[in-house]
Formats: C-alpha cells, structure tokens, sequence
C-alpha cells in the first residue's frame, strides 16, 4: 500500500493596501478639509477686501477733506469788503456769478449735485495790493488812474466799483493788459473800458480761485470757472472717487455758540458774519457685502447705523436712494473750517 505524501505549500502572503471601505472614508475626510479650508480662504479673502476698501475709503477721505479745508482757510481773501460782497460778478467768460462770497452753499450758478448733497462755490484772489483796494482819481476809457500802479503786474484780475453801491448790485471783471507811472499816480490798462465810474478796484491776482464743488455720481468734482464754463456739469473733473454725499452749513459769529444754518446771505453786513463753515463729507466703501452692514437690520445680523452727523438736524445724510446702500460701508469726515479772512475783519 502505498503511501500518499501531502507536499506542503507556503502561505500566499496577504494582499497589501486599502479596502473600498478605508477609501471612501479617506475621500469624505479629505473633501471635509477642502470645504473646511476653502471656506477660511474665503472668508479671508472677504476680510481682506472688506479692509483694503475701509482703507481705502478712508484714506480718499481723509484727502478729500484736506484739500476742501485748505481751500475754505482761504476764501474771501481780496473780496471781503462791503463793497463787494453779496454783489453779482460777471467774469471774462460771460458768465455771471449770483452772489460773490467766500463760499457759497447751493448757488444758482452751479449745476445740482447727486440728490440730497451739497454744492460748494469757493472764492478767493492770490493778489499783492491792499485788500481794501486802490483809489481811483481819474478814467479814459479803459485807463485808470490808479495810487498805488507797483501793487499789480500785467494779466492781474481786476474788479472796479462805483462811489455808490448799486441795487442790485452787480460787478464786472478785468484783466490788467499794462501798467505804467509809479505812486501816488500811475496808468492801469485794462482789456476793456469800466462803465459803472468807478472810485476804487480790487486786485484778485493772476490766478483767482473761483471754484465749483460738487458731488457727481459718486464722486467729488470740481471746475475752476476761471478756466471753464462750470454751469456744465461735462466740464467738471473728478478728483476723488466713493464720495457719495457732501453737507455744509453757515456758521454764524453772532452768538455762542455759533448759530448754523444753510440760508445764504445776500447782504454785505450778513456775509460778514459768517466767520465758519460746517462740512461733512461721506465715503463709501467700494466692497459690496453679501449681507446687509449698515442702517436697521434683522436679527442675527449686525449692523452700524445709517451716516450722520453734527448738524443733521439742519442739513440730515441721507444714502438711502444709493443702491443696495446698506451693503456697504461708509465713512464721515466731519469739519468746522474757520474762515480766516472773514475772522480777521470781525476781529
């Protein structure tokens, strides 16, 4: 009988690896950390843009307050004087402004901003002559008699009054062509001869600052009319961007504290008594949010309250007509701007 042997084989070794099972919990786990990691991505990249536009806002703020501010600190300079002030001025170009002022809240020469916001016309001279002007001893035609003929330089502008101040009361503007003599009785030639007799003139300089402020589909404008015809909104240049609301109100020195209000005088005696200009200028972030961050809103949601300011009662902010306001952010730069030249003649 023969004997079967039984050859022993070795062990096929296991299979290395996963299973289906470990696999998928390998891909749920991974994609969990995507969309994890995804979402702290995105919310700070939404941080990111949120603080680059507050900055930004912010900064443009900032300058756009400055310059109307350096501006305001110099209105008036050569045209406070009874004789000038609350007059109309009809300039080189043809066009009349209706009221001359150191600043001018709303007036009719300047075309209306964006609705609910302020207009602002600043005027001042960059002149050497006395502020309160020069005699004048004697006229033909366009040659003045003039005291004191070193005070101006050829391409000076010039305004001549009469004896008497008329009413109404209106002005016109000259440009000095050549001066010759000396004091006490020189020959100033203007580019056209005066027609009103006049007894004294004002020097406003080479370059007068007669300029427009307004606020043109969210951004801050100006026009220099000087230069332009600015009772056409097409000429006036942009120079800040995200300004969305500007406010301003007259300060009155006659009590204290000052009283403000935006009613503008059309009297010498009452222009002389505006010595401060409230402004408040609004910004608005260029980062549109995803959910509403500003003015009422419903819970859970958080939100900052609609812009305002000091002198809302007289003159309110109102953004609300802005579309999808309250997903954005706003900034108010807020000033009470002396106006030095008019200061200095009260004090």
């Amino acid at each position: 009988m023969r004997t079967r042997r039984f050859q022993n084989f070795p062990p096929q070794p296991r299979q290395a690896g996963f299973s289906l099972i470990e696999l998928m919990v390998g891909v749920v786990l991974a994609l969990i950390a995507v969309i994890v990691i995804m979402q702290v991505f995105q919310q700070a990249e939404a941080g990111k843009r949120t603080t680059t536009g507050t900055s930004s806002a912010a900064m443009d703020g900032a300058l756009a307050a400055t310059d109307l501010q350096r501006d305001l600190r110099q209105a008036g300079a050569g045209i406070i004087n009874s004789a000038l002030l609350g007059c109309s001025l009809t300039l080189l170009n043809g066009k009349t402004l209706d009221n001359l002022a150191p600043v001018v809240i709303n007036s009719g020469v300047v075309p209306a901003g964006d609705a609910g916001s302020d207009t602002l016309l600043i005027v001042y001279g960059n002149f050497n002559g006395s502020p309160d002007g020069d005699k004048i001893s004697a006229q033909a035609g366009s040659t003045l008699t003039v005291a004191a003929p070193s005070a101006y330089a050829a391409g000076d502008y010039v305004v001549p009054t009469p004896q008497t101040r008329s009413s109404p009361c209106g002005l016109q503007l000259y440009t000095a062509t050549s001066i010759t003599g000396a004091a006490p009785s020189g020959a100033l030639l203007l580019n056209a001869a005066p027609t009103n007799s006049p007894v004294a003139i004002y020097d406003l300089g080479q370059l007068p600052h007669i300029v427009a402020y307004a606020v043109r589909n969210g951004r801050l404008t100006q026009c220099d009319f000087v230069q332009s015809d600015c009772t056409q909104t097409a000429n006036y240049l942009e120079i800040y961007d995200g300004v969305v609301n500007l406010r301003a109100v007259y300060g009155h020195n006659t009590s204290t504290p000052p009283t403000y209000d935006q009613a503008t005088p059309t009297a010498a005696a009452t222009w002389e008594q505006i010595s401060i200009l409230r402004i408040a200028l609004t910004l608005r972030s260029g980062q549109l949010e995803k959910t509403a961050v500003t003015g009422n809103c419903a819970a859970p949601l958080v939100c900052k309250a609609a812009p305002t300011w000091s002198q809302a009662a007289v003159a309110p902010i109102n953004v609300t007509g802005l579309t999808s306001w309250q997903n954005y952010r706003y900034f108010v730069f807020e000033a009470a701007v002396q106006l030095r030249n008019v200061a200095n003649l009260s004090s």
